[in-house]
């Protein structure tokens, strides 16, 4: 099925008019929360979430309401968090922009549509040109959003309810993965180092005995050579860096082998 009942809009048209969130610095205690760009998290850690060193005369006019959606404007710009009820004890900060759905509008539908690749491709284009990284509210507003009937929003709203647990358990488990294999990585390289890898294929035969040596007996230490990268000239050797190979050369400079126990005392042996 198409989407013929589908409108193109945008966040201006299907939202009230943006607000900024009040300006004050954090502090240790107070009357009011203070919620920040680095408060954004989910869940919310509430517990690090400071307070409001100075209230404005009319404090309700920044006091998180249920289903608002708050926008970063600076800083992680365009991270955004929809609030599932009302906090009257917690204002939110002047790099937050505050938008609320238009009713009947489904707010949890337009957060939803704010972490979409649609939706982050046009902050990148929001930002191309700019030297410090920012999106305004009139750009913001000019976001263009596919809007479908309310019954088929609530139905988007609750398949993505359903699902996105799931991936996010599957994420979890996933970031697991890298760990595991270097933790095996480093156990099969400890067998092998051992002899514990190779004990069946040495059983019956006539080898001569493991040693233990001293990382020295057998290695030289070497320092590479300090060549100023703005130095290079062009040429078919590489040089090598921490990063990988950073560029060309033209001459080939052998390094000068140091005295490792004069190096050991003065710098650490970096490995």
């Amino acid at each position: 099925m198409g989407r013929e009942h589908w409108v193109e809009t945008t966040l201006g048209e299907i939202a009230t008019h943006p607000q900024y969130g009040w300006t004050t610095k954090a502090g240790q205690s107070g009357e009011f929360k203070y919620f920040r760009t680095t408060d954004i998290n989910s869940p919310i850690s509430w517990e690090s979430v400071p307070f409001c060193v100075e209230i404005p005369k009319n404090p309700e006019e920044y006091v998180i309401q249920k289903n608002d959606i708050l926008v970063s404007r600076a800083g992680s710009v365009g991270l955004s968090i929809r609030f599932e009820e009302d906090h009257v004890d917690t204002l939110f900060a002047s790099y937050l922009i505050r938008f609320k759905a238009i009713p009947p509008i489904d707010s949890k539908f337009i957060a939803y549509y704010l972490l979409t690749r649609e939706y982050w491709d046009f902050i990148r284009e929001s930002q191309s040109g700019i030297a410090v990284p920012n999106v305004n509210a009139s750009k913001l507003s000019n976001l263009s959003i596919p809007l479908p009937p309310l019954k088929e929003q609530r139905r988007i709203v609750a398949k993505l309810d359903a699902l996105l647990p799931k991936v996010k358990h599957v994420q979890t488990r996933l970031a697991k993965i890298p760990g595991i294999v270097k933790k095996f990585c480093q156990s099969v390289l400890a067998a092998a180092c051992s002899g514990r890898l190779t004990e069946d294929w040495r059983e019956g035969r006539d080898l001569p005995e493991w040693e233990t040596k001293k990382f020295f007996d057998f290695f030289i230490l070497q320092r590479g050579y300090a060549l100023v990268l703005s130095k290079l000239e062009n040429g078919n050797i590489p040089v090598v860096t921490s990063a990988g190979i950073s560029g060309y050369h033209n001459k080939s400079i052998r390094p000068r082998c140091c005295d490792w126990k004069k190096w050991f005392c003065r710098k650490s042996l970096l490995y």
